[in-house]
């Protein structure tokens, strides 16, 4: 439970969840695929949950320049404060625009369109180099034990 809302966790661990985008969505758009097989209003219910958390967290997933890759706390240097690969940033910007298409919802299309623009900036390159780079670092001072 986050701020009233429920996520479908990637990884659950109680409230140390870590809110993961995709994997969130994932279970999202596996509830719109059975959705169209059953009239079950349990997977009614589960959608509107799923739809809800997205309508009322979207934003958390957003750091101005690029996309976070979870909700999880403790954003620092040694967890690349969670912001998201270039992969996953790519990701995001496909399940946000598949989000959009099912269910009408504008912000989700405006968060899709920026997350976008993010990855068609100029300076994407040098970003990604620089994420890779901090990435391998940061996995060098784990193994190192600091």
């Amino acid at each position: 439970e986050r701020e009233g809302t429920f996520s479908f966790e990637e990884y659950p661990m109680g409230e140390y969840s870590p809110g993961v985008l995709n994997g969130h969505l994932y279970a999202l758009f596996g509830l719109y695929d059975l959705n169209g097989f059953t009239e079950d209003s349990t997977v009614d219910s589960l959608i509107r949950i799923g739809e809800n958390f997205m309508i009322q967290n979207v934003n958390a997933f957003d750091a101005d320049f690029w996309s976070y890759y979870s909700m999880q706390k403790g954003r620092k240097f040694s967890n690349h404060y969670h912001l998201s690969s270039p992969w996953y940033q790519m990701l995001h910007v496909a399940q946000m625009k598949a989000l959009y298409r099912e269910t009408g919802n504008e912000e989700f299309r405006l968060v899709a369109d920026k997350f976008e623009d993010q990855l068609e900036n100029p300076v994407r390159l040098v970003f990604n180099l620089a994420y890779v780079t901090y990435a391998d670092l940061v996995l060098l001072i784990r193994k190192l034990g600091y």
